[in-house]
Formats: C-alpha cells, structure tokens, sequence
C-alpha cells in the first residue's frame, strides 16, 4: 500500500489490484480513511464492470477463468494505468490473466510500471508448477527483478515455529517479536469441539480482548456438518457470530468467522483455528499454513483427536526448519 501512496502523491494514476473481495474491501478502507482516491479491486470486479456484467450466483468457475477473460480482452472501454500493484499474486499469475493485466498496464508488462506481491505458500488455488512457471515468464518476457522477504512482520517467532511444525511449509521471512505460546487443544465429538471453542472465546474475552482482536477460521462454512461450531454454536452470552459484511471491522460483541480462503490476505491478533481434521495431506497443509500465518500474537489450534499421530508425524518432520 506503501507504494501506491507514493506513486499517488506523484501524480500517477494507480490501481490496486487483488484477488479476494475481502481484501479488496479492507486497502479500499485504508487509501479512503488517508485520503488517497486510489482504487482497490479484484480483477474479476474490474474485468466485470469494465463488460457491463452483473454479479449472479449463477456465475461458475468456468465463467471467471475462460468467459470474463475472453469478453474483457474484447471490451474497448479498458481503462490504463501508470502503475498496477497486483496482490496475492499467487492466486492471479496465469497466462489468461496475465492477458487482461497487459491490457491496463500503460505501455504494456513489458514497458509498463507495476509490481507483483506474493507468497507461493499461500497458492491454495493453483499449482507451485503452474506460479514457478509464470514467475520464470515475467522474469523473461518483462526483465523482472524479484526480492525475497527478509522479515516476517506479522507473526510472532511462536506463532512462525508452530506453522512450520504444523505444515513442514518454510515461513516467508524471518520473526523478530516473541508472545505468547501456540495452544493446541484437541477433541473428540463435535459437541467437545464446539464446547472448547465457547471456552477459548470466553476466557480471551475476559482478558480484554473485543470483536476486531480475534476470528475463528475453519476450511469449513458455517452449514456443512463437518464445522464444530455452526450457525447455532455458539454461546448466546459471548456475543454475536458475524459472518458477512466488512470482516476486518466489527463491534466490541461481534464474534467474527470466515472460512480460511475468505480471509486469505489479511490478519488478525488473535486466530481461533478449529475443525483441523488432517495435517499432512497437501490441500490440509496449505490451508493450515494460510490459516496459522494470519495470526499475529495468539493461535489457538483445535483438531481432532484422530488425527493426533499425523500431528506428531508432522512435528517430527518439521522439528530441523524451526527457527531459534
């Protein structure tokens, strides 16, 4: 965000480009509240408005990847711009849309100005062949130049540890600050689940902590059966579940929850990670790392008791990457 303010205050036409809704929603907040008239949008919202298409439920996966694309590269009213930032630039370098980038870019990938930032640990969309083959591209056809992330600003060196231990995945950056120990708290029903949740929720709330400070995650909505908490789960006492809306703002008594996809990109103090199930399947590590990595002072992990030797069977693994 730094450097779309920058290059604004130079005069230039900038637009942020990312990936999730959520996202788009939360930098939009941050340029309007400094007064920065910079756009955030996903690319998706963009190429939409730009054909005149309304949003439908009815929209598929085959609509966003192959449709839209091919109906934006064919619209005559794109708009250019002096610099393009393209965030979560895992779940967006494909060559269908790296297209549609080249179209708003002024002068083009190859001439223009823009910046591409992003985790290729948090690629749970595409595949690492598929983004190492498209870095290599950028890298051939623009003359990119690319930096590595030195320091891990978010997480703390606990927090960091756990995710490795959890996923055998290498953080992106080293940790500088210490807190408070990762819990872990296993289960075994849904009922304990949800109970262990109402608990965790309680006593952090005792501490102080209100509405913006924390979220549950789950790689589960709140309806399928597999989530411990549900719609009805939680404690009337405790507040109201929020589920919608803006999910980086909320009031003093909200209860925040958002799947791990939905809140990909942003963070929270503390991160209640519930219904982990696996831990060494590929899809569940990716998951579980996005999830962990979001938490900047406080994880806490429930899982189910199953899957306690896949745990071990993980730390075990993972014991040699963790950081001192």
């Amino acid at each position: 965000m730094e450097q779309a303010r920058r290059a604004y205050w130079e005069g230039k036409r900038v637009l942020y480009l990312c990936y999730n809704h959520n996202v788009a929603q939360y930098v939009q907040y941050q340029f309007e509240k400094d007064h920065v008239f910079i756009e955030a949008v996903t690319l998706h919202a963009l190429m939409m408005r730009t054909c005149d298409i309304e949003w439908s439920p009815d929209l598929n996966q085959s609509f966003y990847e192959k449709e839209l694309p091919t109906a934006f590269m064919k619209a005559e009213n794109a708009s250019e711009y002096d610099l393009v930032i393209i965030d979560e630039g895992q779940d967006l370098l494909t060559n269908t849309y790296l297209e549609c980038i080249d179209r708003i870019v002024h002068d083009g990938l190859s001439n223009g100005t823009w910046s591409v930032y992003y985790d290729p640990n948090q690629n749970i969309f595409n595949s690492y062949d598929q983004l190492d083959s498209m870095i290599k591209k950028l890298r051939k056809e623009t003359h990119a130049i690319s930096w590595r992330l030195h320091i891990n600003c978010r997480n703390t060196k606990q927090i960091a540890n756990a995710n490795i231990l959890m996923t055998n995945i290498p953080n992106q950056g080293k940790p500088t600050v210490s807190g408070p120990k990762v819990e872990y708290h296993s289960y075994n029903s849904k009922e304990d689940e949800r109970q262990k949740i109402n608990a965790i929720i309680r006593k952090i709330k005792d501490c102080g902590a209100i509405g913006n400070d924390f979220i549950i995650l789950s790689r589960y909505t709140l309806t399928n059966p597999k989530n411990g908490l549900g719609r009805s789960g939680l404690d009337r006492d405790l507040g109201t579940l929020k589920t919608t809306d803006v999910l980086w703002k909320s009031k003093k008594t909200d209860v925040r929850f958002s799947t791990i996809s939905g809140f990909k990109g942003l963070e929270s103090k503390i991160v209640i990670l519930i219904d982990v199930d696996h831990f060494s399947d590929e899809d569940t590590r990716l998951l579980n790392y996005v999830a962990a990595s979001r938490a900047c002072a406080m994880l806490y992990v429930l899982y189910d008791c199953n899957a306690e030797q896949e745990r071990q069977n993980m730390i075990l693994s993972g014991f040699t990457q963790v950081g001192t």
